[in-house]
């Protein structure tokens, strides 16, 4: 079964929540891309994350 970049996010949401504090999340879902900002702490450090899907990348993805 296909996963869509929505359920791709929310397993990477789930995952930030579950192991960060002061989560952070926006997200920016469209037809030409996806954008998901991950900001929190763990433990003393400060974790930053940027995912970036483009269509172009899906396209080539599911060759």
């Amino acid at each position: 079964m296909a996963q869509t970049v929505k359920d791709y996010f929310a397993r990477i949401v789930a995952l930030a929540y579950a192991k960060l504090k002061q989560v952070q999340i926006t997200q920016e879902i469209n037809v030409d891309r996806s954008i998901l900002t991950i900001q929190g702490t763990y433990s003393i450090y400060r974790i930053a994350i940027k995912e970036t899907f483009s269509s172009n990348l899906l396209a080539e993805i599911e060759k």
